[in-house]
């Protein structure tokens, strides 16, 4: 996330982290489902994401190294 560089530490771990996991943790309990999850092309489940720093960005990343970057994963469809 550009001008979050000073919440990275110099081993590279974020407080973001913290804070983007209480919110996963939140929808989690809300919707019953693992959140946010990544899927193929067909929408067979793949993976549930989890917050990462790479490269000093914000991330969102599932055990095969995929990453998307925190304010650009696409969600299939708005919780209200």
């Amino acid at each position: 996330m550009e001008g979050s560089d000073h919440l990275v530490d110099a081993a590279g771990q974020s407080d973001l982290i913290d804070v983007v996991g209480f919110v996963q943790d939140w929808v989690t309990d809300e919707l019953g489902t693992g959140w946010p999850e990544l899927v193929d092309g067909t929408g067979g489940f793949t993976a549930v994401l989890a917050p990462a720093v790479v490269d000093g960005e914000l991330v969102w990343q599932g055990r095969g190294g995929d990453a998307i970057r925190v304010g650009d994963l696409v969600l299939p469809n708005a919780v209200s």
